[in-house]
């Protein structure tokens, strides 16, 4: 698609929700601005679908020819770093406990819950990490839409195949700390969750291993 010369901020999405409605959402934008009002609903961050990513560049100019320059750099290519709107989470439970199989076993199964309904597009700029590190700084842009909720539950049963018991995830030294029983949870997706004040624990998603009609621990 043929650009004017000039200079541009840019606003990269991937993986973009398949959904109608979300379809046409997206292909309204009309500005810049309006990415501050947007969001993704929770429910299109799952284990089968891709996970959506955004990334911008910033004071892009374009030149003729397809040459561009970045950071007062020529260049003939955009590098961008893409940043997950979601965050995955494996996690593998050791027992002293035999808790058995999926069919007779005392386990059921995990939750995860107080998580966000909706996920702010712009909750994920910067999309670049701050120098020399993973860690990326807060939003600059601010979000404008309909406000946040929490409460939403994801609940997954012992026989998902995202679940595995299976001894042999214990290590030599689990053994000989007297783990006998181990199950891994794997690519549980969940929608990312901003809020300023990192010490908010109202906030936070809450995790819980569930065992019928023993202490389930969360």
């Amino acid at each position: 698609h043929p650009m004017k010369k000039g200079e541009y901020d840019f606003i990269f999405l991937v993986n973009e929700p398949s959904a109608s409605n979300m379809k046409r959402a997206l292909e309204n934008i009309g500005s810049k601005g309006a990415v501050n009002s947007m969001s993704y609903p929770a429910a299109v961050f799952n284990t089968t679908d891709c996970i959506p990513m955004i990334a911008e560049a910033n004071n892009v100019k374009v030149l003729v020819g397809g040459n561009i320059e970045v950071d007062g750099n020529a260049t003939t290519v955009l590098a961008v770093n893409l940043r997950r709107l979601a965050a995955r989470v494996d996690v593998l439970l050791k027992a002293t406990s035999d808790f058995g199989d999926v069919a007779s076993g005392a386990f059921k199964g995990v939750t995860f819950s107080n998580m966000p309904d909706k996920v702010p597009l712009v909750h994920a700029l910067p999309s670049d990490p701050i120098s020399g590190s993973w860690v990326y700084a807060d939003p600059v842009l601010p979000y404008l839409g309909t406000s946040v909720a929490r409460g939403g539950i994801r609940r997954i049963e012992a026989d998902d195949e995202s679940i595995e018991i299976n001894s042999a995830f214990l290590t030599a030294g689990d053994r000989e700390n007297g783990m006998v029983w181990a199950a891994k949870v794997k690519r549980v997706i969940l929608p990312s969750s901003f809020f300023s004040d990192e010490t908010d624990e109202d906030k936070a998603i809450d995790f819980t291993v569930h065992f019928v009609d023993k202490y389930s621990p969360s």
